[in-house]
């Protein structure tokens, strides 16, 4: 086969300019004709540049940076880039025989560069100097030199509505201070730290694997090569690619510092010795690394899985600390004084009854109490608490009850008799006894009202019912609503959605073993409500720990269970002032009907009034102001005299005539 001893293009540019100078000696008689279309199916492409491409694929000799050729080619055609453009980013890759043939080809004609002087730039100034704004003084007026610089990515619109005359500037910082990301509790900084290390592992080994795919073809030639040329062979930095940070980074990752400094230096001058080797331990790293990752993934999705929901709980954590301390007598006789009252409604009796049961359920397995006071305590909640709030005291059962009063229905012990028959018997009062005692307050209340408002007419037949107490009592009252509000929440969330929790599972996430089963022993088909109730009964017979209840109860309710955490807590304190209440002789006397109790004058004890609205349902807790209570007093007094005609009070004759002197 002939070979031609001219370049082909040579042979097509004496065309071309034949071509143009006969059509510069003939007249233009008819327009030209454009183009016929392209067709993708048949490309016009000449054996000329089908040359030149495999030229230019030869030269490159690896397959990576072939591909950035190509896409620069490409970013070309879709008038991405200009002809300027295009010369200015294939040039890297081309020598300069063919980069003058790819102009050719291209049509490309060469222009020289203009050179401008580049403008004056004024210095930054400093922010703490400058001028601030009267309205807004974290911002601050940049001086007049300084406005307006040249900006080559502006247009007339930039021109016309970027700011120009005024810069950020926190007053609480420097301009150099970076931002501050929010607080994040433990859980979410383990998660942050498991992403972090996946990252690293992905990072490394990408980049092992493109300095792989850039050694591969030169490895392949030096083995094409002989040995002179081997000895003669050097390579540029960059070894074809883009950059040289990647690589170097790796191989002193792989390496100590003095021999990567050593390989980095061998790898441009002697690539024939050095190549093949550090290919070698590059491909045994990469094994390595994706093996460890293997590994690592397997503790990874175990933290994310475990710390998931826990991050998302920003209260939790100091939840359970500060609830400890408000739930104390001395706490809520202090929350009481700054607030005076509180408010809520028991309007759902069936969270009661839930309430009444877990009090019983949590008392059946404690050992601190005797069985004595347990029947007191359980005799409290079956009467005290229907009576008060006027429901149905069927409600709570002897059925119900019986699972936790078995074992108490045995004899009692010959020291619990002894005690019993040396200590004085407190009676509990009955459901008339306290229905007796709450009206004797609406009247003993109506009747002061009618002492100090005398214009005032009030009925007696008022729907509201109020019961003075004393600090114990109170304190009941008050245990009794955080508990009451904490699950009546949580009865809402479930009631408002009642398929929280019953998605189908992601068959993708279960083919890769990337689904936790930790929670498939939660039943949640009677609502997540009653799933929660059946963890805290649990919780409470040690069946399961405390941090697997709180995995749990974050599964059903998220960020809302936190409130649940302290349910123990609660359930002791509830007992323990209902237990109080039953062995105190003064709450005795409250309880008992017709009693004084706590109207008694000389008492100095706070006096809190509970009121109840047997309409809405609405409970108030009160704490009385002594004050007013004294100026009740000192007015009763004054009425007590003036009713008693045996006896003057005060001298008479300081009494003066009310009339004026004429």
């Amino acid at each position: 086969m002939q070979t031609q001893a001219m370049p082909v293009y040579t042979k097509k540019r004496k065309t071309y300019q034949q071509q143009q100078q006969q059509q510069q000696q003939q007249p233009l008689l008819r327009p030209q004709q454009r183009d016929p279309p392209f067709d993708p199916l048949k490309p016009s492409v000449s054996t000329e540049e089908t040359e030149l491409f495999d030229r230019i694929k030869k030269y490159i000799g690896n397959k990576p940076s072939h591909d950035e050729f190509l896409k620069i080619i490409h970013l070309y055609t879709l008038h991405i880039l200009d002809a300027d453009q295009l010369i200015q980013h294939v040039e890297p890759f081309l020598d300069q025989e063919l980069l003058d043939a790819f102009k050719h080809v291209l049509g490309y004609e060469s222009k020289e560069k203009t050179i401008e002087k580049p403008g004056y730039s004024a210095v930054k100034p400093d922010l703490n100097h400058c001028e601030a704004v009267e309205e807004s003084p974290s911002y601050r007026i940049v001086p007049k030199e300084w406005q307006n610089q040249p900006c080559s990515g502006r247009d007339q619109l930039c021109w016309e509505v970027l700011n120009d005359e005024y810069v950020s500037h926190p007053r609480w910082a420097s301009e150099d201070s970076g931002f501050t990301a929010s607080k994040k509790n433990p859980y979410e900084e383990a998660m942050h730290r498991c992403e972090e290390e996946r990252y690293d592992f992905d990072l490394n080994i990408e980049a092992n694997l493109n300095i792989i795919a850039l050694l591969e073809p030169i490895a392949q030639r030096i083995e094409a090569m002989t040995d002179e040329e081997k000895d003669t062979f050097q390579l540029k930095p960059g070894l074809g690619g883009q950059t040289v940070s990647i690589y170097e980074r790796i191989i002193k990752k792989i390496y100590d510092r003095e021999t990567a400094l050593e390989i980095l230096d061998l790898i441009y001058s002697r690539p024939a010795a050095v190549v093949p080797v550090l290919l070698k331990r590059l491909k045994q790293k990469d094994e390595e690394w994706k093996r460890i990752q293997r590994e690592w993934n397997k503790q990874w999705r175990e933290q994310d899985s475990k710390n998931f929901y826990k991050s998302l709980d920003y209260q939790g954590n100091t939840f359970k600390s500060n609830d400890r301390k408000s739930l104390s007598v001395k706490a809520m006789m202090a929350e009481v004084e700054q607030h005076k009252q509180f408010k809520f409604e028991p309007s759902d009796c069936t969270v009661i009854k839930d309430m009444v049961r877990l009090v019983l359920f949590y008392l059946r397995r404690q050992n601190g109490f005797t069985k004595r006071d347990k029947r007191k305590i359980r005799s409290f909640l079956c009467t005290f608490i229907p009576s008060f709030f006027q429901f149905d005291q069927d409600l709570l059962t002897r059925e119900q009850f019986a699972y936790f009063t078995e074992d108490e229905e045995e004899e009692p012990s010959e020291e619990e008799q002894t005690d019993e028959e040396h200590q004085e018997e407190l009676p509990m009062p009955n459901d008339d006894e306290i229905i007796d005692k709450t009206s004797q307050q609406v009247d003993v209340q109506t009747q002061i009202i009618k002492l100090t408002c005398p214009r005032c007419d009030v009925k007696d037949n008022s729907s509201d019912g109020h019961f003075l107490c004393n600090i114990h009592v109170y304190c009941f009252f008050r245990l009794f609503q955080i508990l009451y509000e904490r699950l009546h929440k949580l009865k809402l969330l479930s009631d408002e959605n009642p398929r929280r929790l019953q998605k189908k599972l992601n068959q993708t996430a279960v083919e890769l073993d990337l689904y936790s089963n930790r929670y498939e022993d939660i039943d949640l088909s009677k609502g997540c409500y009653h799933a929660l109730l059946e963890h805290i009964e649990k919780f409470l017979d040690n069946e399961i720990d405390q941090a697997t209840f709180e995995e749990n109860a974050r599964y059903i309710f998220g960020i809302d269970a936190y409130i649940t955490f302290t349910i123990d807590k609660v359930l002791h304190f509830f007992i323990k002032q209902i237990q109080t209440i039953v062995l105190d002789k003064k709450s005795n006397e409250i309880l008992r009907p017709r009693s004084e109790g706590v109207h008694n004058e000389s008492s100095e004890d706070d006096v809190y009034n509970i009121i109840f609205d047997k309409h809405t349902r609405k409970t108030t807790i009160q704490l009385l102001d002594k004050q007013k209570l004294e100026h009740d007093k000192a007015y009763n007094k004054y009425i007590s005299n003036y009713l008693t005609w045996e006896r003057d009070t005060g001298d008479v004759q300081d009494v003066k005539t009310p009339f004026l002197k004429r």
